[in-house]
């Protein structure tokens, strides 16, 4: 009867691991990120972006422009990808405001 018992206690924990990692696997398909980018040459450093989405703008001390936080360079154009779908609308009011519109918001569906 041990034998048993323990077969089906190893069956359980295999099928609650599987579930788990499927589970897992799952949000993370679907959960859709936002890409942000700055082209921040073009910056006028009018401050609109820190405003409205603080969580990812900062001007600089230096030259007055707009940093994009966490973000990485490439050819002019700064970028960083975020899961937080609660920033969404502050960083499309961010890029709605941009007067030069130099910030692009998308949102990406996994």
């Amino acid at each position: 009867m041990g034998g048993r018992a323990s077969l089906r206690n190893l069956a359980t924990s295999q099928l609650r691991n599987l579930a788990t990692s499927q589970l897992r696997n799952f949000a993370t398909l679907t959960m859709p990120s936002i890409t942000i980018t700055l082209q921040r040459e073009k910056c006028i450093g009018c401050n609109y972006c820190a405003e409205h989405a603080p969580e990812f703008f900062r001007m600089s001390k230096k030259d007055g422009k707009s940093n994009l936080l966490l973000s990485a360079e490439k050819r002019g154009f700064h970028t960083v990808r975020t899961p937080r779908a609660e920033a969404l609308e502050g960083l499309e009011s961010a890029a709605r405001s941009c007067p030069v519109k130099i910030i692009k918001v998308s949102l990406n569906k996994r």
